[in-house]
């Protein structure tokens, strides 16, 4: 600032110079230039002067202008590259967002097929269940017809015949001996013939269990009187020990159905003349009812196998296993339980437990 200042009052003085010297050479009037044209020439000398001053002073100013300019280029470039790369990363996530669409439509449409394949596969199966059911029962129904029913009414066939035919020839004991033999194979038929019954309606679905609270000991009166005519005929006293406070909720014709054939068992292989023992008692939350007789006992083998419904029977107990199988079947669905052992004095007992529980805990 300090040389423009001094070359600024240069001009002026040479200005000066130049007026007095106007009076003494009147003959060159090219010298009369105005002031400020002077001053607009020093001016414009000034400043050339003084970029050439800056330019030699601060030689680094156009180098980091253009320095500058290159990175505002490379910015805008930059700048550029990004936006591409966020418009390509948006399509990219508009596409990702369509698969996933896509793929969450095929995952739906897949589950949902597995469902419905499920569903048939389940459907398939269960009717092969019930198919499978139903063989076991034609099966199992195929050997009560063929030794429960057959071989009864085979034997009570041949005593009519020999009765028709030798009459006369038969004493009167003998034909009484006949007349009960035949009695008591019908007896047992129906018996089996209505237990049969009684276990198809349950396979078949058609038995429901009617809940209700029972007296065991009046259950167990009603089953008894069914076979005074039988009890006479043997000379056989039953006598019903059990508590009459004690009650159960559990389905009558159920429960009745196993009295009857446990009582028609202990009365069959009984000698005349003896006793049947019927006991109840209850043990926390069961009550376990007793048929004690005075018959041969059981075999080992033959108490393993009672309460199988392919049971033939034996010689000591023929016929009985069916009906054995079906009580077993029924005190099963009661919640309970049946089982059967010799008595030490001889003969048999046959009990079976069901639950004491109220009625109000099982409809619960």
């Amino acid at each position: 600032m300090n040389s423009k200042f001094l070359i600024l009052l240069f001009v002026i003085g040479a200005y000066g110079q130049v007026a007095t010297a106007k009076g003494m050479f009147d003959g060159f009037t090219q010298l009369e230039v105005p002031l400020a044209s002077i001053i607009a020439i020093t001016a414009n000398s000034l400043s050339v002067f003084d970029i050439a001053t800056i330019s030699d002073a601060e030689p680094d100013y156009y180098a980091h202008y253009n320095q500058l300019q290159e990175n505002n280029r490379n910015l805008e470039q930059s700048q550029k590259a990004s936006g591409q790369v966020i418009i390509i990363l948006i399509s990219f996530s508009v596409i990702c967002c369509v698969l996933l669409v896509l793929l969450f439509r095929a995952y739906r449409k897949i589950r949902s097929d597995y469902k419905k394949k499920a569903a048939l596969y389940e459907s398939i199966e269960t009717k092969n269940i019930s198919l499978s059911k139903a063989d076991a029962i034609k099966s199992n129904l195929v050997s009560i017809l063929a030794h429960d029913f057959r071989s009864p009414l085979i034997s009570t066939l041949y005593m009519m015949r020999l009765l028709e035919r030798n009459t006369e020839l038969l004493t009167q004991s003998e034909r009484e001996s006949f007349y009960l033999n035949i009695s008591n194979d019908i007896s047992v038929t129906l018996e089996n013939f209505d237990a049969t019954l009684q276990w198809i309606k349950r396979q078949l679905g058609e038995f429901k269990i009617n809940l209700e609270t029972v007296n065991i000991r009046s259950l167990l009166d009603e089953a008894i009187s069914g076979y005074n005519t039988q009890l006479n005929e043997k000379g056989i006293t039953v006598i019903n020990n059990i508590p009459d406070g004690i009650v159960a909720t559990s389905d009558r014709e159920m429960l009745q159905f196993v009295n009857r054939n446990l009582l028609s068992n202990a009365l069959k292989f009984s000698p005349k003349g003896k006793t049947i023992a019927i006991d109840a008692f209850k043990t926390g939350k069961e009550i376990i009812i007793s048929v004690k007789d005075e018959g041969p006992g059981l075999s080992d083998n033959q108490i393993k196998k009672l309460f199988s419904i392919s049971n033939k029977g034996g010689p000591t107990h023929q016929g009985a296993g069916i009906a054995l199988s079906f009580s077993k079947d029924f005190i099963v669905q009661l919640g309970g339980r049946i089982w059967a052992e010799n008595r030490n004095t001889g003969g048999t007992i046959f009990s079976y437990g069901v639950p004491s529980r109220s009625l109000s805990k099982i409809v619960a």
